[in-house]
């Protein structure tokens, strides 16, 4: 009970913790960041490249300065690096000079930031053309693009200023990203943000009611025991985390925004390496070592656990503290998580799918060694209906969250949008009531012995040696 007390109040901490918003006087897509900008006397913010931006344009959150350029008058919108890296092109030195096309249908040559309020590092969540300047376009003075639609209608040939960006280049050339406001795609992204925080809040309620169940039966001090209440445990908080980031979204203040991201970060490697451990069981259990939470190699492995994770952790803080590149993580930076692609490959998705591949490699080594001793020892009785039932859990409790994961980064992968990926999503954010079914409700042994605490006399409580038996 004390340990579920301990998981209570972290996550009521936690939550509390989170509940500050701000306002932000314009829409995400147009908003820059000013990284050195001093307030005057006459309440105007001047940046340090000399543009002033009066009261109701800009505004603080936390170190960073945010200002509209848009609210200014015509503005273009450069693409972020990642947008480039992705696009296999290279930005140009400034200053930037593009070509637009005057009332008199001629084009004339004009320097950006001469012309335009600029919206720096601007993004597309979702990409539908890339354009070079050897397609028929035009960028008009007041920052809209004329682009004929082909073989389809129902696109306008005007795009505003919001649903574009310019990688610049040599030469006066440039690239054009044309990002996506397919209204039958955004649809179900509206709905992923209405239907997947009431999904998280309802998986921490069911893994608290599996960490309460497990320290309170009897018997709990098994390697599987205290795996499952970790595990448990580091996706409590991250659903948490999870569940204020969805529903702050882009109004949350940059620090909580940053100290949200970096927790659940934290806690969802963890609950991953926590999985990682499960398998290194499952093996260790196929060559006939059995672990209690008490012994060494289980203390060795719980270390691990937690020491790598925090490890990676730590490294991704200092980096997102102390680099700005497209390969910086750049939590905070677009939206409360990672800043594009390759960071979140490189310090999410990537070492996810490397302890999956790996999780994958162990379960199909200890599959294939108790086949062989099987088939080797016939009606001798390798391991006892224990172990076995210990086994059949893991193997569930891995296929739950390894396959739903494998999903999930196949998804991110694809930019996979649609009804049938909101499906896959909700199941993978509705793991804690599966991981409570499989470990509680439908763990015979585990019921009676709750049943047994919870109704009996104090004299009768629990049984000695108690090991749960999953079916």
């Amino acid at each position: 009970m004390r340990a579920a007390g301990q998981v209570i109040f972290i996550f009521l901490i936690f939550w509390r913790s989170c509940l500050v918003f701000g306002i932000e006087p314009c829409d995400k897509l147009q908003r820059t960041k000013i990284n050195f900008g001093t307030v005057q006397s006459d309440g105007k913010l001047e940046a340090f490249d000399g543009i002033k931006y009066p009261e109701g344009t800009f505004w603080r959150e936390g170190e960073y300065w945010w200002a509209c350029p848009c609210l200014l008058g015509p503005c273009i919108r450069l693409c972020e690096k990642d947008l480039a890296l992705r696009a296999n092109s290279t930005e140009a030195k400034q200053p930037f000079t593009i070509k637009i096309q005057g009332v008199d249908g001629l084009s004339h040559s004009v320097l950006i930031k001469d012309h335009f309020n600029v919206v720096e590092e601007a993004f597309c969540q979702h990409i539908a053309v890339l354009l070079d300047d050897d397609e028929k376009y035009h960028i008009y003075p007041n920052g809209s693009l004329y682009y004929p639609p082909v073989n389809n209608a129902d696109v306008s040939d005007i795009i505003q200023t919001s649903e574009f960006c310019l990688i610049p280049q040599e030469a006066q050339r440039e690239k054009i990203v044309l990002c996506s406001n397919d209204a039958d795609a955004e649809e179900p992204e509206e709905m992923k943000f209405n239907i997947l925080p009431a999904f998280f809040i309802l998986s921490a309620i069911f893994l608290l009611l599996t960490i309460v169940a497990f320290c309170i039966a009897p018997g709990n001090n098994s390697a599987y025991s205290r795996s499952v209440v970790c595990h448990s445990g580091c996706l409590l908080i991250a659903f948490a985390g999870l569940t204020i980031t969805y529903l702050s979204g882009e109004k949350s203040h940059i620090y909580v925004c940053k100290f949200v991201a970096f927790v659940t970060y934290l806690f969802m490697m963890a609950s991953f390496f926590w999985l990682n451990v499960m398998c290194i069981d499952i093996y260790l259990a196929s060559k006939g070592i059995v672990l209690q939470a008490h012994d060494g190699k289980f203390r060795a492995l719980s270390t691990y656990a937690w020491g790598t994770a925090l490890a990676i952790f730590i490294v991704t803080l200092i980096l997102d503290l102390t680099t700005r590149t497209p390969l910086s993580p750049g939590i905070g930076v677009h939206n409360c998580w990672f800043q594009g692609f390759w960071p979140i490959l490189l310090y999410f998705n990537g070492p996810i799918f490397i302890l999956l591949v790996v999780n994958l490699c162990l379960f199909l080594l200890a599959a294939t060694r108790l086949r062989f001793f099987r088939k080797e020892a016939g009606p001798v009785q390798i391991m006892d209906s224990q172990e076995k039932n210990q086994l059949r859990l893991y193997a569930k409790i891995f296929i739950l969250m390894g396959g739903t994961w494998f999903f999930e980064i196949i998804s991110w992968a694809c930019h996979g949008k649609g009804v049938f990926w909101l499906i896959l999503d909700s199941i993978n954010a509705l793991r804690g009531v599966l991981i409570f079914l499989i470990c509680v409700v439908c763990n015979e042994p585990m019921r009676g012995a709750l049943k047994e605490k919870l109704c009996m006399s104090k004299n009768s409580h629990g049984t000695i040696g108690y090991k749960p038996q999953p079916t």
